[in-house]
């Protein structure tokens, strides 16, 4: 990955490269972890949690009417989601077209931006289907909650099941663990293997689980080194940021800057893939799309191949 990130950079140096993995990772945080941020703000002392909200409300004065309220409310709805679905929409090209550039050494933006279409709109939408995967048990916790401690019946007499708001809290660190694996496999993995062969969201998603299955060890070995990967761009960003007096923390300036730890970053999940045989070649040729190889090929990741010892019987390879 380090040999490849010299070469698409340093050998010679390339702007228009540089420009290119800028624009793409510029796009890509759009849609980034923190975007959009389903997580609560910290609790107060103790007593009825609620009395505060009653107390905030009647010092902002009195509620608006119902006919005032509502449609401010929907606008505001519609607003937020159409913004969701936007940077969604921006992070799932910037994703396609980085991926595309570090494998085939084009910098020509335009070109990166047609030439994954189709997948980045698979990426996007299986994305969609991701974020309401947490969005739904939030909306049906916060709820559930709210009828338990009666805060639909009233502010004075609500009281907050402290219980159940603990065990609600549990699973949702358990599920966004879990989906913090799903997106790093998605993003790492998963896109590449769909620019590669020409196929959806799901269908990358069930070749990734039949080469998974073959390699838990080496799989959880690459969210390690993803993890410590992740640190160090975090590291090396907040000095860059820090030594330019803050402008370096902006969007395109920050990627320009860190560009080649960028390039490497995405590098190496392409390299982790390539390392898995001929059929999963992902440099240069990663354009040459052919048939997604199943398990009962010749040189499938974890499989043997088959071959015939002296008497013609079939062996497995050593």
């Amino acid at each position: 990955a380090i040999e490849r990130t010299r070469k698409l950079l340093f050998e010679p140096f390339n702007m228009g490269m540089w420009v290119c993995i800028a624009l793409s990772a510029t796009l890509e945080s759009c849609s980034g972890t923190n975007f959009p941020n389903f997580s609560g703000g910290g609790g107060g002392g103790g007593g009825n949690s609620f009395k505060g909200l009653e107390s905030a409300t009647s010092a902002a004065g009195k509620i608006p009417d119902a006919a005032i309220l509502i449609p401010l409310v929907l606008f505001g709805v519609f607003i937020g989601l159409g913004l969701v679905l936007l940077f969604q929409w921006l992070g799932a090209r910037g994703t396609m077209m980085f991926a595309r550039a570090a494998a085939t050494g084009d910098e020509d933006i335009p070109r990166n931006w047609t030439e994954t279409s189709a997948p980045a709109h698979s990426y996007f939408l299986f994305n969609l289907a991701l974020i309401a995967v947490i969005a739904m048990p939030l909306i049906f916790g916060a709820v559930t909650i709210g009828a338990v401690s009666g805060v639909f019946s009233g502010l004075d007499n609500a009281k907050p099941p402290m219980a159940l708001i603990a065990v609600f809290g549990i699973c949702i660190l358990g599920l966004v663990v879990l989906m913090s694996f799903v997106s790093c496999f998605f993003r790492n993995l998963v896109a590449p293997l769909m620019i590669k062969f020409g196929i959806t969201a799901t269908e990358a998603w069930q070749l990734f689980f039949r080469i998974g299955e073959k390699n838990v060890g080496p799989l959880l070995l690459f969210v390690v080194i993803r993890m410590v990967i992740a640190v160090c761009t975090w590291i090396v960003s907040a000095i860059l940021g820090v030594m330019t007096c803050c402008i370096g923390f902006l969007p395109l300036i920050n990627q320009m800057l860190t560009a080649p730890i960028l390039c490497f970053e995405r590098t190496y999940s392409l390299t982790v893939i390539d390392s898995l045989g001929p059929d999963f070649a992902m440099f240069e040729s990663v354009m040459n799309k052919g048939k997604a190889p199943d398990t009962d090929e010749p040189g499938f990741p974890g499989e043997a191949d088959d071959i015939e010892d002296g008497d013609g019987n079939v062996e497995p390879e050593m």
